[in-house]
């Protein structure tokens, strides 16, 4: 890729050199790496646009499909400072979707989504791998998601491979003492009962979190992002309440 040295200024400069990395391939981390002065929409087609060529509105084609994909079409807009810790995950896993490389790098790409939303991006990351071919590195400590993904599979322990082979053979077959212990880690049973007169520790009533959705040049309010809508609940000593739902 050539660029006009005498025609560009430094900040374009570092974006660009920092985009030509990905024509050879895509890597998705778990914090990210959004730029953050950079819409998201911005961020998903700042790479195309530099590295392919693309005009920009086929760019912005191709990422708001993958960003529908990942059900934030409606972000778009806006930037990653604005959004969850688990929106900027979804960004980010589209974003390396966008230029369809051929080489793409995951590091718990999906470590801070619902199990629904895994679930789908597992499977636009599986579709997109057996479409076009590509070659894909994944580090994830999920079972599922190596049994889901992975032709072969790589199990590592003090930063050497113990054993490695086909994920059906090394899952139902273990050789190494150190696969069989991590494979009969997972958690099983239930917690002990939390005793009925156990004093409350924590309560809210009627608890609310909305976030301003702001738009145009004045930044005027124009909705909310409702994260906790009029919620009460108790925990008592010694009892653990897990809070489940979208990401």
């Amino acid at each position: 890729m050539r660029l006009p040295i005498r025609k560009i200024s430094l900040p374009a400069l570092c974006i660009a050199i920092s985009a030509i990395t990905w024509s050879i391939q895509a890597a998705e981390s778990q914090a990210g790496n959004l730029f953050p002065h950079l819409t998201i929409l911005e961020n998903c087609t700042l790479a195309p646009i530099w590295v392919r060529k693309m005009k920009k509105k086929e760019a912005e084609d191709i990422a708001m499909h993958y960003l529908t994909r990942v059900k934030i079409p409606e972000q778009a807009h806006k930037y990653p400072g604005q959004l969850s810790g688990g929106q900027q995950q979804r960004v980010a896993v589209a974003r390396a979707l966008v230029l369809e490389p051929d080489v793409l790098l995951f590091d718990e790409p999906l470590s801070n989504l619902d199990a629904k939303l895994r679930r789908r991006v597992r499977e636009d990351i599986r579709d997109l791998q057996q479409r076009l071919n590509l070659t894909v590195g994944y580090v994830t400590h999920d079972q599922e998601e190596a049994l889901a993904l992975s032709h072969r599979v790589a199990l590592m322990r003090d930063g050497e491979i113990v054993e490695e082979g086909a994920v059906s053979e090394v899952f139902s077959r273990p050789q190494h003492p150190y696969t069989r212990h991590l494979l009969a880690s997972e958690p099983k049973g239930e917690p002990e009962p939390t005793a009925a007169d156990a004093p409350v520790l924590l309560s809210s009533d009627r608890l609310k979190v909305w976030f301003p959705i702001k738009r145009g040049v004045l930044r005027k309010t124009v909705g909310h992002i409702k994260a906790v809508d009029g919620v009460s609940v108790e925990v008592r000593k010694g009892e653990t309440l897990g809070v489940v739902g979208e990401s």
